[in-house]
């Protein structure tokens, strides 16, 4: 398994497709076997703390899933919202 201690140019604000494609580039992973998504979540500057590639790539995914699990709260409550009302 391959370790990562600090992502190169890993900075404040980057997509987190942009986070994934530097972590796959810095432990040489081929570029005609990955397929990424810009992604629409950003992400904060890399932690350089020694880990796995595989635990800095699901970093990278855990922060896009929790911005889409938020989105889907807020439209979720915004439909709920009325029915309460009602009560």
């Amino acid at each position: 398994m391959a370790n990562v201690s600090t992502v190169a140019d890993a900075t404040a604000g980057q997509t987190t497709g942009t986070r994934i494609t530097k972590i796959l580039d810095q432990v040489s992973f081929p570029t005609s076997m990955r397929i990424t998504d810009t992604g629409s979540t950003t992400v904060q500057a890399d932690p350089g703390t020694a880990r796995t590639a595989l635990a800095a790539l699901k970093a990278a995914e855990f922060a896009e899933q929790a911005r889409s699990l938020s989105v889907q709260m807020a439209r979720q409550s915004s439909r709920i919202a009325p029915m309460l009302s009602d009560l």
